[in-house]
């Protein structure tokens, strides 16, 4: 799939980038080279998913609003996923974003913002809880671009093991 080779291989060039670069204090200090370091190495590759999508609109450019809106909401089945995805209209850039899955359908991505049916997803399932606190605590979706906390997934302030989606239920009490 040359698609998924492509998203790979752009992440890949901004960890090699990054590599090379001379790094300030704080960055010393990180576990991964980015965000594009942690999914590649904990990611897993997503793809479309061909069954009924969730309940809403699809929005460009409120896929962290909405992921993060159908699961944490009470009762939900939704995973939230975050990591990078890729579509023609990107021109095979990878762009941070976010979309669901199901516990019974792990590996299909649901997604709530892009209604391209050729994109390609890499991406780490987050625990509800963990992104319920990381808006509190970010004022922010995203739970990889969480520059309000200095990136505490990259520095290991919060581990990542601690925080991923194990499998199971997803169902929010």
């Amino acid at each position: 799939m040359a698609a998924l080779d492509d998203l790979r291989t752009n992440l890949d060039l901004m960890v090699r980038m990054r590599n090379n670069m001379a790094p300030t204090d704080w960055q010393r200090n990180l576990i991964y080279k980015g965000n594009e370091d942690l999914v590649l190495r904990h990611g897993t590759v997503y793809t479309r998913a061909k069954r009924k999508p969730p309940p809403v609109c699809p929005i460009p450019k409120a896929c962290f609003h909405q992921s993060y809106r159908l699961a944490t909401r009470k009762g939900s089945k939704w995973i939230y996923v975050e990591g990078f995805a890729t579509s023609p209209d990107a021109l095979g850039l990878p762009v941070l974003h976010a979309w669901l899955t199901l516990p019974a359908h792990p590996g299909e991505a649901f997604d709530v913002a892009w209604t391209h049916r050729d994109a390609v997803y890499i991406g780490i399932p987050f625990q509800a809880a963990f992104v319920k606190s990381s808006l509190r605590a970010n004022g922010e979706y995203s739970v990889l671009d969480a520059w309000p906390q200095h990136y505490p997934l990259l520095t290991g302030k919060i581990a990542l093991a601690d925080v991923i989606w194990k499998g199971g239920d997803a169902t929010i009490g």
